[in-house]
């Protein structure tokens, strides 16, 4: 199994922050955090075409809304309570297709 290095922040800004300076493989958020909210990051993360593949973690059943607003994003869904052998499996999964 491949090792994830894992880059963790406190809240929306610092993440938007990150990303301003730092291209991750695969970005993990949250819809609610304190800061800028995970809903602003994915818009912008839209505007400026973001080639790296988004994990939206949330607890909320429809994300239609948000997906929709972010048609041109690599954006995959899952669940808060999802346990994190299934959250390694979801991201190796997308680290291969990220591969081919």
């Amino acid at each position: 199994m491949e090792r994830f290095e894992i880059r963790w922040v406190a809240n929306g800004d610092d993440a938007w922050q990150l990303l301003s300076s730092e291209m991750p493989d695969i970005f993990i958020t949250d819809i609610l955090h304190p800061g800028m909210s995970g809903q602003e990051i994915l818009r912008g993360l839209s505007a400026n075409k973001a080639p790296f593949p988004i994990v939206v973690s949330s607890g909320y059943e429809d994300l239609s809304g948000i997906i929709g607003e972010c048609r041109n994003l690599k954006l995959s869904t899952v669940y808060k309570a999802v346990p994190i052998t299934e959250l390694i499996k979801h991201l190796e999964a997308i680290a291969d297709n990220s591969d081919s």
